[in-house]
């Protein structure tokens, strides 16, 4: 349980992470 949590959390953290990449790259 912890550890699909863990795997969940990851990838709601690197979805945010390629997000904010996007929106920088937008408004470079």
């Amino acid at each position: 349980e912890f550890v699909e949590r863990d795997v969940d959390a990851k990838g709601a953290a690197d979805k945010a992470r390629v997000a904010a990449e996007a929106a920088a790259a937008e408004a470079a």
